[in-house]
């Protein structure tokens, strides 16, 4: 493995330097002494480009933050910091005093360390995701659950609507001019529940077929609230995690690789 694992890296450096002498940025004779580091801040840019994406896209989310909170924002984010102190530890080897071996060891063990946080971390978000996603699609509104409360002020709401719909004889009535209505412009939910039919275009919360209350007209027919959100809850936690999981296996090999080259 020692013997593979250096010439491996070697080609890959001696490659490095072969284009960068063919490009005219450095003559044959120049020293390639951070071409090694050079590698390892590529690799650690390449492995944290897609969750520093996640964290940008997903992070403000309000569907995302309602439901699973901060932690896609935390996974995203680990995985950059992790890379981040593993590049500042390869200098710090240099200047520790550490015998051969030992330096080897400390890699592996940091390297190792590092890919199974972010895998782990990884993990939890996906089985969060995934229970959040099927109580809200088979368990929506369920005493204690966390659509219980939002459920709740659905109903409150489209009782004011039926009321409204009764008084103009027409089903197309504004929800936000309706009386009854003021008393809940200030709830958080009933702002949720209007972002949440906007964004999705969605009818109901945990009730199929149920008219909307706020996207009179733009609704998709059949489109529950709680079923297109936890679709969407489901599809981000994957979209970070398994990724993430990847990122984590390649840190790991990446630990084995180094903790086995000989010129380290």
């Amino acid at each position: 493995m020692g013997k593979r694992a250096t010439r491996i890296l070697d080609d890959i450096l001696d490659g490095l330097n072969h284009h960068l002498v063919g490009l005219g940025l450095r003559t044959p004779n120049s020293d390639s002494v951070y071409d090694f580091y050079a590698f390892l801040l590529v690799v650690s840019l390449l492995l944290s480009s897609y969750p520093l994406l996640c964290f940008l896209v997903f992070a403000s989310n309000p569907h995302i933050v309602h439901w699973v909170g901060p932690e896609p924002k935390y996974v995203c984010a680990l995985v950059p910091v992790l890379l981040m102190l593993l590049m500042l530890l390869m200098p710090l080897l240099k200047q520790g005093g550490f015998t051969r071996r030992g330096a080897r060891l400390l890699v592996l063990v940091s390297f190792i360390t590092a890919g199974v946080a972010m895998i782990a971390s990884a993990v939890h978000l996906d089985t969060v995701s995934s229970g959040v996603a099927e109580s809200l699609v088979y368990r929506c509104g369920s005493t204690g659950g966390a659509s219980h409360e939002v459920e709740q002020e659905w109903q409150h709401l489209n009782a004011i609507r039926r009321q409204c719909v009764a008084a103009a004889g027409s089903e197309a009535v504004d929800m936000r001019h309706c009386p009854g209505f003021a008393q809940h412009q200030g709830s958080e939910h009933a702002a949720y529940l209007q972002q949440l039919e906007d964004d999705f275009r969605c009818t109901g919360f945990c009730r199929f077929w149920a008219p909307p209350l706020f996207v009179a007209g733009r609704a998709e027919a059949g489109k529950r609230c709680a079923s297109a959100l936890g679709a969407e809850v489901q599809r981000v936690g994957h979209l970070i995690a398994w990724p993430v999981v990847a990122s984590g296996a390649v840190v790991i090999f990446l630990g084995a690789v180094l903790g086995a080259y000989e010129h380290l």
